[in-house]
């Protein structure tokens, strides 16, 4: 989403079509863990649309607990802005994994560039443009000349390893149908230098330019039918926790160093995620953890919390 959609967003916003929402609290686990004192998660009640909740002047009250308390929903209005429909396969990419950015380890953040068969190019998740057919052919073309050859993982030249950098991944479809992908450490950085060879820096470039490409300069923001979400295990909080969101998936992963997962959902959960979750970009930020909200998972999980973002053409139905 671009900022100009995420500043009218709100975290907190829910798209209600004929006063359809209400907020119930969830039942905590037998297993829980603990009893969470924050006020009750929300609970979808209807059919809500996946078009973007925005701010307006219509204001919605939760039933109030028994304590007295309230939980005010912000204002809304339903956008008209529909999902991108994009078709084909992934078919080339640049992208990072690992390095100590935020969910580095867990590969959830999105490429910088994926291009589609169908020429549809997204930039992270948040824009997306469409590339002419024969601009999308002479990419292609390009990268597997540039690319043929290459072991997958390429060790830099006369410098050491930036593991707090991550590595920079570049994916082609080859003209067999497979996929090829070369995974560079701090690629971004050794550009020059001779730390790789020419060709995969000539790569590297060439998606990098489908940013500032003629293409892009028709981008619009990226909206899709379902939405991946994040879900990290923090081994403490200061904020109190809350039951866990009634229509998100639980976790199934057991705390430890395999404890982060991902998830998508569609349907009614896109809404619910959108207003219980973090969004990502907002969770890249300083301070974020304290905006997170902590919710107690069931089956005695423990704590979690949890990010989302538009998923990605490939990560839909996964």
């Amino acid at each position: 989403m671009g900022s100009r959609i995420r500043a009218a967003l709100g975290l907190a916003a829910v798209a209600c079509l004929a006063a359809a929402c209400s907020t119930t609290p969830a039942k905590p686990s037998a297993a829980g863990g603990g009893t969470p004192s924050g006020p009750p998660s929300p609970s979808i009640t209807a059919p809500l649309s996946p078009t973007l909740a925005l701010t307006s002047t219509s204001t919605l009250t939760s039933t109030p607990p028994s304590d007295g308390g309230g939980v005010m929903s912000p204002p809304l209005i339903v956008a008209s802005i529909p999902p991108v429909s994009i078709r084909g396969a992934r078919v080339a990419e640049l992208s990072s994994v690992g390095g100590n950015s935020p969910f580095g380890s867990l590969g959830y953040q999105p490429p910088e560039i994926a291009v589609y068969a169908g020429g549809s190019v997204l930039v992270g998740s948040d824009f997306w443009f469409q590339l002419p057919q024969a601009d999308l052919q002479t990419l292609l073309s390009g990268l597997r000349k540039d690319l043929a050859g290459q072991p997958a993982v390429l060790t830099p030249v006369g410098g050491p390893a930036m593991p707090d950098v991550g590595d920079t991944v570049l994916g082609v479809q080859t003209t067999g149908g497979g996929y090829q992908t070369v995974r560079a450490n701090a690629l971004s950085r050794r550009l020059s230098g001779g730390a790789y060879p020419a060709p995969v820096v000539a790569a590297y470039n060439a998606l990098e330019a489908l940013k500032t490409s003629k293409a892009s300069q028709s981008q619009t923001n990226y909206v899709a039918t379902a939405v991946r979400l994040a879900y990290e295990c923090p081994l403490s909080t200061s904020s109190a926790t809350q039951f866990w969101p009634d229509g998100l998936p639980a976790p199934t992963h057991d705390r430890g160093t395999g404890c982060p997962e991902m998830v998508t959902v569609s349907g009614d959960a896109v809404v619910l995620a959108r207003q219980a979750c973090l969004v990502y970009d907002s969770a890249l930020q300083d301070g974020s953890a304290a905006r997170e909200v902590p919710y107690l998972a069931e089956n005695g999980k423990g704590i979690r919390t949890c990010v989302w973002r538009w998923a990605l053409p490939d990560e839909q139905g996964h």
